[in-house]
């Protein structure tokens, strides 16, 4: 049963893999016109994703560049009711990627679903990721909503 609600969007063509060029295999963690649970005033995506949403996660230096950090997390994923079960999948925040220009430094990459999501049009569906269930730290739970 999932918990609250994190963060929703509708995918971009480039969040569901689906333009032309070399696919980016992530998912923007942008403001995405979210409002916090809690203080129901939009999210400052900079740092929510990293201190807010996923701060009880494992972060740790990837060793690439100075402050970028990864943490590994599991999603019980659903798409249009159907459980696709759980999946480890990666985030990268790097704040410097912000460069003072309101650019997203937080990332979730698709890892083992871009098979998925390469057979699949994901473009303009309803994302929405939820905290693990209350008094639990996992799994986290992806629903994607196609209708």
């Amino acid at each position: 049963m999932p918990g609250r609600l994190l963060w929703q969007k509708s995918l971009s063509a480039t969040d569901a893999q689906k333009v032309s060029g070399n696919p980016t295999w992530c998912i923007k963690l942008s403001q995405a016109g979210f409002l916090h649970p809690t203080t129901r005033r939009k999210i400052d995506w900079i740092t929510y994703f990293r201190n807010d949403a996923f701060v009880n996660l494992i972060w740790h230096s990837t060793g690439r560049i100075v402050d970028e950090e990864e943490a590994d997390v599991l999603f019980d994923v659903s798409i249009d009711g159907k459980s696709f079960g759980v999946w480890k999948l990666k985030l990268i925040h790097k704040p410097s990627g912000e460069a003072y220009q309101s650019n997203v430094p937080t990332h979730l990459l698709w890892g083992d679903l871009e098979p998925l999501v390469s057979k699949s049009n994901f473009t303009k569906a309803r994302l929405r990721l939820f905290a693990p269930e209350e008094g639990t730290l996992s799994p986290y739970f992806m629903e994607i909503t196609t209708r």
